[in-house]
């Protein structure tokens, strides 16, 4: 008997060591998983124990088109943006446009592109991310067309407000629409860093980069259409074709995020954000006007009495010129944040962007010449495009604006085109 109840408490005990090891196992794995995904509590842990962390995920066809259709769109934005600069002085020329009205054609771009981005966001509640982008693409290649044909300048600046209306569309929408429907988070980044920091800097250089090669042969009208209306047709195709609202939205436990994300303090990181932008783009896409009006005022000194506004317009290398600053500096700028993002906070990256704006137009006030006066205008907009990167992966962060992520997202390109179109104004009215 006695050794029978020694045998019965030994085999208890072996038994509660054994459960406690397994549950110890089980713990230890679930803790694991659990690390790897924030989209759903597991219990038990074995229900999904197929789950895929965002590292491994492979890139899926969707992916791959989603990012496309991006990154055409994003280069079609910076085409029609950065053209004021390039063709507004052979516009003055051929309509009559004095200096104050190259400042408001400038400023009705900007102004549409604050309001139709706020537009952007009920209406894609209620129609979809996709029916927004293929209303704002079709908007921009009808009326580039009606641009290239106007009669005087009043047409002219109703083309670039109706532009800029439906560009602002695409502003914030294209993020989100990828945001929703891209296989996991670390794709979406990756996404965010080719749209912003290769193919806009890159549709900002094109437009330069054409001028120079044919504007002297067709004239501003042909070149409008040249420039940009071929972007927008192949995202207009795969959204029509291979892109749908529902896209991806079966991998969602793969995105290793949370949709339902409650922020507290929104409406703090909404201004704080939107401040930051604003300042910034008043600056850089001041940069848009200012650098050709300077470029004029240079042309006409080194040929008093002899040239008039017209014959100083922007020309030949000084397209090159143009295209070095907004979309060189723009295309080391952004990537230079990229990279660099963790070992710079956004605090200190607001101070070097203070600082290299502030030396920058500072030195421009002494005239040391068009080659040097670029230079500078190219640092500024280093320091702007370094921020604008941050910026970009901060609104499209889960964590920072939670479920309200578009709403977030369009208040701060809001608040950055404002800023542009105080900057572009300001440029626009500066007389040689």
């Amino acid at each position: 008997k006695q050794w029978y109840q020694r045998r019965v408490r030994e085999s208890g005990f072996v038994t509660f060591s054994v459960s406690t090891l397994l549950q110890s196992v089980l713990a230890t794995q679930c803790s694991a998983v659990r690390t790897h995904s924030v989209s759903q509590p597991m219990s038990p842990c074995t229900e999904d124990t197929n789950l895929v962390t965002p590292t491994t995920v492979k890139w899926t066809r969707s992916d791959i088109l989603l990012v496309a259709a991006g990154t055409l769109i994003k280069f079609g934005d910076a085409t029609e943006i950065y053209l004021p600069g390039v063709i507004t002085q052979n516009v003055s020329c051929e309509l009559g446009v004095s200096h104050t009205q190259e400042g408001i054609l400038g400023l009705i771009l900007f102004l549409f592109l604050s309001v139709s981005a706020l537009v952007a966001v009920p209406l894609s509640k209620r129609f979809g991310e996709r029916f927004t982008l293929l209303l704002s693409l079709y908007g921009m290649i009808l009326f580039t067309g009606f641009g290239s044909a106007v009669p005087n300048y009043y047409t002219l600046l109703l083309s670039r407000a109706l532009i800029g209306l439906f560009v602002g569309l695409n502003a914030a929408t294209i993020g989100v629409y990828i945001r929703k429907n891209i296989s996991s988070k670390n794709k979406l980044t990756l996404s965010m860093f080719l749209h912003g920091s290769i193919t806009f800097p890159l549709g900002a250089a094109w437009v330069s980069i054409i001028a120079y090669l044919i504007l002297h042969l067709v004239g501003w009208r042909i070149m409008i259409i040249v420039s940009s209306v071929p972007v927008f047709i192949p995202p207009i195709i795969l959204l029509h074709c291979c892109l749908t609202d529902e896209i991806g939205m079966h991998d969602s436990h793969l995105n290793g995020w949370r949709n339902d994300i409650v922020v507290e303090n929104f409406p703090v990181r909404v201004i704080k954000l939107s401040l930051f932008q604003g300042i910034s783009k008043l600056a850089g896409f001041g940069v848009i006007l200012l650098q050709p009006s300077l470029i004029r005022r240079y042309n006409l000194q080194e040929s008093p009495g002899h040239e008039t506004n017209c014959s100083a317009i922007v020309k030949g290398t000084d397209f090159l010129m143009i295209a070095a600053v907004t979309g060189g500096a723009t295309m080391i700028g952004r990537p230079a944040c990229y990279f660099l993002r963790r070992l710079c906070t956004f605090t200190r990256l607001q101070s070097f962007i203070a600082a290299a704006i502030g030396l920058s137009f500072g030195l421009i006030l002494a005239n040391p010449g068009k080659v040097t006066e670029s230079i500078l205008l190219w640092l500024a907009m280093f320091g702007c495009s370094m921020q604008e990167t941050e910026t970009w992966l901060l609104m499209m962060e889960p964590s920072y604006y939670g479920q309200q992520m578009d709403l977030g997202a369009a208040v701060t390109i809001t608040a950055g085109h404002v800023g542009g179109a105080i900057g572009v104004t300001l440029a626009g009215l500066i007389s040689p």
